[in-house]
Parts: structure tokens; sequence; C-alpha cells
């Protein structure tokens, strides 16, 4: 919607959600989030407003930034609630010492791999508890890297990332495309599959300098705040959904649809899946230094 947007208008565009039960009456026992966009004139009134709820699951999540894996129930309420209380009641797991899973679902994990003022080693971070959210020690001038995890055997993952609500692949990538997601293989032979992101994709061209790293900079001088970003600071968001190539069956499940993208896999080649809607897990890892 910024490509539509022209600062020398004499109209004003807001937009303000909450995460509020229902008023539409399809949703009159879910919470949901709740769009309330209103349109100024330059005498600051109100030429319209518009309320527009959200009720899937994944969206959610994704907005909030709490980590869930919703039930496979095709009753949107029962997958409602599962996100209603991973927001009340916020809890995570942890695998290995430092691999971040939502409660509750051994198939998908990120961890966060740090080097100190950006030199040295990656290291793993061990995660702690803040009011039941995953938390990592990022300070400012440390770099980081996301490594993807994926324990599940019967199919592969295509999974969307995001930084204070910018995407990972899409936000800097030079390609002309928007790609749908980074790949996961399947586990096998007892071995997850796993997808390295060392940070911001430029382009998928084999070239010197096509990935920015991951930096923690001083309030205000980050990414977010350079795209003028609206959503949360201190957030790194990670969507997983079911995906497998063209041909071969997904799970069987209870709930969405399934749709072709070309998620990008660890050599950064561009491929073909076809991917299920809606997402299987969200995990939301906060970080200490909020751009």
């Amino acid at each position: 919607m910024k490509d539509l947007l022209d600062e020398s208008s004499d109209l004003l565009l807001t937009a303000e959600y909450d995460y509020v039960s229902g008023n539409n009456p399809a949703n009159s026992d879910l919470r949901v989030i709740q769009f309330v966009l209103k349109v100024f004139n330059k005498q600051r009134r109100i030429l319209q407003s518009v309320t527009r709820e959200v009720n899937d699951s994944g969206d959610i999540a994704r907005i909030l930034g709490t980590s869930v894996a919703p039930p496979d129930s095709k009753k949107v309420e029962e997958r409602n609630r599962e996100v209603e209380k991973s927001f009340d009641q916020p809890s995570f797991d942890v695998k290995d010492g430092s691999l971040i899973l939502a409660k509750n679902n051994a198939h998908y994990a990120v961890q966060i791999l740090r080097k100190r003022n950006g030199t040295g080693n990656a290291e793993a971070v061990t995660p702690k508890s803040v009011n039941g959210q995953p938390f990592v020690d990022l300070s400012v001038n440390d770099t980081f890297e996301i490594v993807l995890f994926s324990f599940e055997t019967r199919c592969d993952a295509s999974v969307d990332v995001t930084i204070d609500g910018l995407s990972v692949i899409n936000e800097f990538n030079e390609d002309g495309l928007q790609y749908e997601g980074y790949m996961v293989p399947r586990s096998s032979s007892g071995q997850p599959g796993t997808h390295h992101i060392p940070g911001w994709l430029k382009t998928t061209k084999s070239s010197q300098g096509n990935v920015f790293q991951f930096v923690i900079n001083e309030l205000g001088k980050g990414a977010a705040t350079a795209r003028k970003s609206r959503s949360s600071r201190g957030v790194i968001n990670v969507q997983f959904f079911e995906a497998a190539p063209p041909g071969q069956d997904l799970p069987a499940r209870s709930f969405g649809e399934v749709g072709t993208g070309k998620p990008v896999d660890v050599d950064y080649d561009v491929i073909q899946l076809q991917r299920r809607e809606t997402p299987i897990v969200n995990i939301a890892v906060r970080y200490s230094n909020a751009q």
C-alpha cells in the first residue's frame, strides 16, 4: 500500500489496530485484529472511516508476535482460541539449549547466532523467558544470524521471516521478484533440515555482497526506521508453512488450502514448491535493542 501514498497529497490516511472481541456477526465468538482506517482532509475532517476485522489465526499470530502452533482443526474458533491463549499466557519450548520452539510443537525451531561487535565466530544465543516470551540478548554493534530447523519428516517447509515488520527475503532484494519464502528441507536420516540466513537478501545471484548483515544499531538508526516501518521494534517473527515439490502430497490437514510459490533454497536457487496457505507454526523472538 505504501506505493500508493503521495506525501504531497492534501489527504491524510491513518490506521490503528487492536486485539479485541469481534463486532462483525461472523466473528462474534472470536477475538480478532480490528483495523480502523480513516481519511482526513487538510482541515482534519474525517472524509471516510473503514473498519475491518482479521480472524485468521496465522495473521493474528504474526501481527501480535506470539509463538503458537494452532491445532489441526477446521474450526476457526478452536484455532483462534489457541492464539488468544498464546497471547494472554505466552510460553515456548527450548531444545538443545538454544533452539526456540512453539509450545507443544516439536517439528520446527529457530536459533539465533550472535557475533559480539560483529567479530569472531557466530555463537548460539541461549534464549531467556521474559514474561513468557523468548528473548535473546543482542547489543548495539552485534551482528546476528538466523537458523531455521525442521524436524518434520513428511514434507519440506517454506518460511517467512520478518524483523521489525520488514521481510528479510524481500525488503532489500533487487531481483525484481517477490519471493514467497526460504526453503527448509524435511528431516532425513535422523538429521533436521536447516536453512542458515546470514542477513537481508540483496540478490540470489552469486556475487560479492549479495546479502546485508543483520546488525543491531542505535535507536532510530535501524532498517525499520529507515524504511518507516510501523511495526513493533525488537521482534523477529518466523512463520513455517508446509511445502513440497509439485506432484508430491502434503500431510493431510483440516485447514489451509495449497498455493504455489517460489521459495529460495539454501543455495539461493529459485525453485518451485507448492505451499499450504496457512502457517503451521509461528515463532516470535524478542531481542534486547529495539531499533
